[in-house]
């Protein structure tokens, strides 16, 4: 283009051309009641106004009428890629929801399956209302779906989590009770018991059924635990008694103390008594 041609306003501001300044306050009132026909007659508007101005400002100047035509083929290119830009932005905006809304009815499909509950999908039931829809003809919008789909969510989640938390408690006691058993370590238990096979499983069902038996087998690992422990208590006890009644003098003593008045050890009354 002509240098300066840009530059000069013929003594009008830009705002002046969209109906208002202040963000366009005015023109957005306007669009808001009668989208279609108000931003029509707002461009024919601006339209009009920046042709009158740019005939005014290239008659000053001295534009050959080839240049106008091409700075004004420019322009309305300009302004098409604009608007096709705006319409990429917000056709990737509804994409951007639609994978989201797809993204949190998969989580709440899985959750409904790993807690066996049956329920109907929140974005269905919702439309079937017929108060929803706020009277447009255009159905449930995506951001609807999406604040529908969320809510749900997060509320299946957190039944969720709490049931995996549970699963998970019961399972680690239950392999802590068996490495103490077994003999070994509960990182062992969990990666090469056979029988721990069973309970490997904390996340595919989290019904309450399921979770109850896990709680059981705890429950019973456990008291197999503290029955043994009893057993060797009371069996350490017994052998400390056998050798008091015996009087046998552990291997490498010779039976003789050098505080004690008598001069021997009172068999199992040492200090390394069970």
């Amino acid at each position: 283009s002509t240098p300066g041609a840009n530059s000069i306003t013929g003594g009008k501001s830009f705002t002046s051309l969209t109906g208002g300044g202040g963000g366009g306050a005015y023109s957005t009132e306007k669009l808001l009641h009668r989208p279609s026909a108000a931003m029509r007659d707002s461009f024919q508007q601006l339209a009009s106004q920046t042709a009158h101005q740019l005939e005014d400002i290239w008659d000053i100047v001295g534009i050959v009428p080839e240049e106008r035509a091409s700075q004004l083929a420019d322009l309305v290119d300009r302004i098409a890629s604009l608007c096709h830009e705006k319409i990429e932005q917000e056709e990737q905006l509804a994409e951007q929801f639609r994978k989201e809304i797809a993204e949190a009815r998969f989580e709440w499909e899985e959750c409904c399956t790993v807690l066996r509950i049956e329920e109907e999908d929140p974005v269905v039931k919702m439309k079937r209302d017929p108060s929803v829809g706020g009277g447009s003809g255009v159905g449930v919008s995506l951001q609807s779906e999406y604040e529908v789909m969320m809510s749900r969510l997060e509320s299946i989640r957190l039944v969720r989590e709490k049931a995996t938390e549970d699963i998970v408690s019961s399972q680690r006691r239950i392999y802590e009770a068996y490495a103490a058993l077994s003999g070994c370590t509960v990182e062992e238990v969990a990666t090469s018991s056979a029988e721990m096979e069973a309970w490997a499983d904390t996340s595919s069902n989290l019904t309450e059924e399921q979770r109850e038996l896990f709680r059981s087998k705890a429950v019973d690992y456990e008291e197999s635990v503290s029955s043994r422990t009893q057993a060797i208590v009371s069996l350490l006890v017994d052998c400390q008694n056998l050798i008091r009644e015996l009087e046998i003098v552990p291997p490498g003593c010779d039976g003789k103390d050098e505080n004690d008045t008598d001069g021997y050890v009172d068999v199992g009354q040492n200090e390394d008594d069970a």
